[in-house]
Parts: structure tokens; C-alpha cells; sequence
């Protein structure tokens, strides 16, 4: 099984039970790997009503094909999971090195179920694997945690844990990988801590069989050659440098100002970041970009992981912080205490909105004051956030949707969250597919789920049909949306494949599949595959009771324009879209779920039967 390790390991933490499953060809064939697999087995195992934070939801970890060979920036993973934000389908996406090391140790993937009645510790070698006790880890952040299991269990471990967010389950924790690399979006960490999985410790030296060799080295070296060519800039400034690409965006003051309105941004700007901070690059597993900044520390000048774009926006611009020391702190707590960056970010300037204008009642603020920009407030308040300490901590540990529903009416205006999931940092009043990516998207405003290269940066994908479009305007959006979803869950989410590296790249990643796995699949087939996985996430959120009525957008995109900048007086248009787009997915247009005869055509008939009764 070239490209695979074949087995799959099912870990039962309330019987303490571990077991080596094999992997199935057909779900190879139908699903790929990473989160096409990960849907499916959670389709199959988890009943959508479920509990998210109750012992029978599943964490399942799951590597694509490509996970730890030679292919440039393909190993990450996927985690999936009903998620304790959207109460539906939730998934998580991570780089790094652990998604490697979990092929090394002989696994594609990890399924999780049940949940402990003490702390503990999952160790995985190529030889061996066992739950041990990690009460004395219990309470530690994710750094101090790692570096108790280094000296317990000795050096060349790579490990994936919570921190204190994920342990008191706050809605929104993260796991963090390799010291600061996350899977956060839709709260794998909440979920992980609810089953008192402190972490899963790999290592291994079992590196998985490619089917031809030469072919895969003859492609690397023209694909690591491009990439080298055409990524400089990501690899000069990292993906922090993309702060300034994006007039039209509204990244500023909760999505109240356009970017390149702000003059500010030039103190949290690339270049600050690379002549105060910076001391190295981080690097995924064989990937030549090293888009990853490893900052000094601002207090103690300790190396840590530096700021990515989606943390800069969030953390920064949007919480008005125009300053680069502070910016780096809250990353780092956000990373040390187990938080994702982007609800976390979002949160907070939603929150200092609502004390700009009164809607927090005394007895929640309890005299404390949250201005734009104020940096000590911040950081108490991520702090307080992870340890459900003091009333407002509390009450937005559950979410901006929680909160908003608290606060009142007027808050809904601006809280801009996505089935329950704070928005990522594109604005989408300013693209038009974004807006609709957003609102249908399986898990929430996930940036990962939807890449708009046509329309936003205006890269052609013939092989895919797809020409440049106006960001502007709705015609031609909702086929290029559907056609960039199933690309996204098949040949990036279930390959392994990272956005940054491939984009478009759909011709590269069929000749990648042979190499490695010996298998030919056409454009068509990789399209088919994504989209019988993007259908099966639709089915599961429909069975737990989220639909149409859910693909909306908030006040703020649809109703609130931007007053200044290049996207000036837009606004996000759904609602123009979203028939044709539910026609040309092969969903009913009353409910938003796909029809039997859409599941017919894409053999999936137990799904059908699940939410038809035939």
C-alpha cells in the first residue's frame, strides 16, 4: 500500500483499550486520506447528536499519502470531530512535523473515543504504544508540558497536547504541535481535554514506501525549484507578510476599517518582525519555503514561534494593537495556553467593541476596562479567557455566539461569527466567494476551507476551469466556489497538501498521487472524491440540525459597508448565490442538504439512508 502505513490505531480511554486497525482500500479510493478518511469514519462512528464534550464524540487524527515522503509540504493533518463551537461537524488543519511522525511510528491516522477518568498521556513508537499517567502534567502550558515529556521520555518525540484552555474547555482550544504550530479552528483542544488526553507523544523510524521513486525525485525537482522561485517572498517575511496584500480588507477595529486605512499597521508591519525579533525560520517536514518565523521572546529573548498572518490580523489590527512586542506576547500565550489566535483575536475585539459601547453589565465587567489597543488588558484578558477565571473570562471562553446571545440584540450586529465560529481574517465584503465559503462551509468561517485564488488574487486554473473573476461581483461565484471546495477537500485537506505551497497546483498534485501511491486519478476523479467528502460533512451537520437556516453570514458583512478604500460600499451578497450554488451542488433548495439523488451519484448510500430512510 504505497504512499500508506496501512493502520489506523483505535484508542480507548475509558477501557484503556488499544488496537491496530487496518486501513481499507475502499476508503483510499473513495476519500484519499487526511479529512476525507477522518469525515467518514466520523460519519459512521459518531452520531450526530452527540455530545461534542460528552465520552462518545471521537478525536480522529488522520495523514494523507503524502505524509512523510519526500513531496514538498505535504504532510499535514487533519483532525476531526463534532465540534463544541458549532454543535455539527468540526475540523482542525496543522503543519509542522508531528503529521511525518505519526507515519514514521506505522500510523495514517488515530481514532480517540471514550474518555478517561484521570489525566493521561498517549506514547507512540514504531514498536510499542501506551496510555500513561500525566497528572503531574495536568495544569502545565503546552511548552512546560512538552519539556517534562522530553526528559521523561527521551529525545526525538514530537508531541501534540492542550494547554490549560483545552483542560477547562473553553470552546475555542487549540492543540498545539511542534511548540507552536496548531490545529485550533472549531475546538479539537476543548474536545481533547473533555477525554483527559493531555498528549499524544510519536516518535518513529518507519518511513513510509513511495511506488516510483525516480518519478518523485524528477518531480521534486522542478516543483521545489518553482517553489523556491515563486515563494521568496513567503520565505523572506513569512505569511505575516501578506499584511499588507490585502487592501479592501476590513481588518481593522472588528472589521470597521479597511487595512490600508490604518496607519498603524506599519508598527506590527514584516519588517519589524524581521529586524527586532527574528532569529530563524521553521520549516514543515520537507518544505522548502520555511514560511515559519522563530522570534526572540520580548521579556526573556527565549526562541519562540513567531506571528503568522491570520494571528497579525486578529490579535493586531482587529484589537487595534499597533505594536509588535505585544502582538508577539499575546501569540505566544495564545500558544503556551492552548488558544486558536484567530476566535481568540476575534473575540476580543468584539468584546472591546461592546465595552466601547456599553453593552457589558457592571457585574460582568467587575470594574475593568478593555480600550482598542490596550495591551495589558489583552493579555489579562487571554489569560483569564484560558482559566475561566472572572465572570467576562467566563462567559466568552463559550464563544462569540454565547456571549452575544447574553449581551443582548444589539451585540448581534457585530459579532461576526459563522455557525459559531469566529470569521477568519478575509473580509468578506471585499470577495464575494468568501462570503459564500463562509457561509456554507461544513465548519464554520474557515479561511482553509475556501481559498479564492480566482477572484482574490486572480490566478487562473485552467486544469480546474477556472478564470480570474471579479472580486466584486456574484456571476460565476458560486460554481467557482464549489469547484474550489471539492479541489480543497480532496486534493489539499485529504492529500496533506498545504495551500501555500500548491494553490492551484492541481496537474502537480495527480503526478505527486502516481509517484507515490502507483495509482493514476484524473482531475475528475480528485473533483469526485472532494466532493463526495464535502457532502458527507453536509449530511452529518444536517443530522445534527444544521442547515440552510445556518448558511448566513452576520450584520456586519451583509449590512455594514466599509466607508474608505478599495472596497468602499460593499457589502457580502449570500443570498444572491445561494440557490444557484445549492442547484449546482445537488442540494434541496428548502433545506440546504443533499438530495438522494446527489447521493446516489456519489455512491453514498449510507448516507442516504441516514437522512432519507432509504
Amino acid at each position: 500500500m504505497y504512499g500508506y502505513s496501512g493502520r489506523i490505531l483505535r484508542v480507548n480511554l475509558t477501557t484503556e483499550t488499544i488496537v491496530n486497525e487496518p486501513l481499507s482500500q475502499t476508503l483510499i479510493d473513495n476519500f484519499i486520506g487526511g479529512a476525507g478518511t477522518a469525515s467518514k469514519i466520523l460519519f459512521d462512528e459518531v452520531p450526530p447528536k452527540t455530545e461534542p464534550l460528552g465520552p462518545h464524540n471521537k478525536l480522529i487524527f488522520m495523514t494523507g499519502p503524502f505524509g512523510g515522503t519526500p513531496v514538498p509540504a505535504g504532510s499535514r493533518f487533519e483532525v476531526v470531530f463534532k465540534s463544541p463551537q458549532t454543535n455539527a461537524y468540526g475540523e482542525a488543519n496543522s503543519g509542522g512535523r508531528w503529521g511525518a511522525e505519526l507515519k514514521f511510528a506505522g500510523f495514517d491516522g488515530l481514532i480517540i473515543e471514550g474518555s478517561s477518568s484521570s489525566p493521561k498521556v498517549l506514547v507512540l513508537t514504531s514498536d510499542s504504544a501506551s496510555l500513561q499517567n500525566a497528572g503531574h502534567l495536568w495544569g502545565q502550558d503546552v511548552l512546560k508540558a512538552e519539556q517534562s515529556l522530553t526528559k521523561e521520555l527521551g529525545g526525538g518525540f514530537r508531541f501534540i497536547s492542550i494547554g490549560p484552555a483545552g483542560e477547562n474547555l473553553v470552546a475555542f482550544a487549540a492543540l498545539i504541535n511542534d511548540g507552536g504550530r496548531s490545529a485550533a479552528r472549531t475546538g479539537p483542544g476543548a474536545v481533547m481535554g473533555s477525554k483527559k488526553l493531555k498528549a499524544i507523544a510519536v516518535h518513529g523510524d518507519k518511513k513510509p514506501q513511495v511506488a516510483d521513486q525516480a518519478k518523485l525525485k524528477e518531480i521534486n525537482e522542478i516543483f521545489i525549484k518553482k517553489l523556491q522561485e515563486t515563494r521568496r517572498g513567503l520565505a523572506a517575511n513569512g505569511t505575516i507578510g501578506a499584511f499588507f496584500l490585502y487592501p479592501g480588507y476590513g481588518l481593522v477595529k472588528n472589521w470597521q476599517m479597511d487595512i490600508s486605512e490604518w496607519p498603524e499597521r506599519n508598527n506590527i508591519a514584516p519588517a519589524v518582525l524581521n529586524e527586532k525579533y527574528l532569529t530563524s525560520k521553521f520549516a514543515c517536514f520537507a518544505c522548502p519555503i520555511g514560511c515559519g518565523r522563530i522570534v526572540r521572546h520580548p521579556v526573556d529573548d527565549s526562541p519562540i514561534h513567531g506571528v503568522e498572518f491570520e494571528s497579525a490580523a486578529m490579535l493586531g489590527s482587529q484589537c487595534c494593537l499597533a505594536d509588535m512586542e505585544g502582538l508577539i506576547l499575546a501569540n505566544h500565550l495564545c500558544n503556551t495556553l492552548g488558544l486558536d489566535t484567530i476566535s481568540t483575536g476575534g473575540i476580543i475585539a468584539f468584546t472591546m467593541e461592546c465595552y466601547e459601547r456599553g453593552l457589558i453589565p457592571n457585574h460582568i465587567l467587575e470594574g475593568r476596562s478593555i480600550h482598542w489597543g490596550d495591551k495589558e488588558a489583552m493579555l489579562k484578558l487571554i489569560e483569564d479567557i484560558a482559566f475561566r477565571r472572572t465572570a467576562l473570562g467566563n462567559l466568552l471562553a463559550s464563544g462569540m455566539k454565547h456571549a452575544a446571545e447574553v449581551l443582548g440584540k444589539e451585540a448581534w450586529s457585530f459579532a461576526t461569527q459563522v455557525k459559531g465560529v469566529e470569521t477568519s481574517a478575509h473580509d468578506p465584503r471585499s470577495c464575494q466567494c468568501w462570503g459564500l465559503g463562509y457561509a456554507t462551509g461544513s465548519a464554520g468561517a474557515r479561511h482553509s476551507e475556501a481559498p479564492v485564488w480566482p477572484e482574490f488574487v486572480g490566478i487562473p486554473a485552467p486544469s480546474l476551469g477556472l478564470q480570474p473573476l471579479d472580486r466584486t461581483k456574484v456571476e460565476g461565484k458560486s460554481r467557482a466556489l464549489k469547484i474550489i471546495q471539492d479541489y480543497v477537500s480532496s486534493a489539499m485537506n485529504s492529500c496533506g497538501c498545504c495551500n501555500l505551497a500548491y494553490g492551484v497546483e492541481a496537474e502537480t498534485i495527480l503526478r505527486y498521487l502516481e509517484a507515490v501511491t502507483g495509482h493514476t486519478r484524473s482531475i475528475d476523479e480528485l473533483l469526485l472524491c472532494g466532493e463526495r467528502s464535502f457532502n458527507l460533512k453536509r449530511a452529518f451537520n444536517g443530522l445534527a440540525g444544521v442547515g440552510r437556516k445556518d448558511d448566513v453570514l452576520p450584520e456586519r458583512f451583509t449590512r455594514y459597508a466599509l466607508k474608505t478604500g478599495v472596497s468602499k460600499g460593499l457589502l457580502a451578497r449570500v443570498d444572491e448565490m445561494l440557490d444557484e450554488y445549492y442547484r449546482l451542488r445537488g442540494w434541496d433548495s428548502v433545506t440546504g442538504l443533499p438530495t438522494k439523488e446527489k447521493l446516489a451519484e456519489l455512491a453514498l448510500p449510507k448516507v442516504s439512508k441516514a437522512l432519507y430512510g432509504t
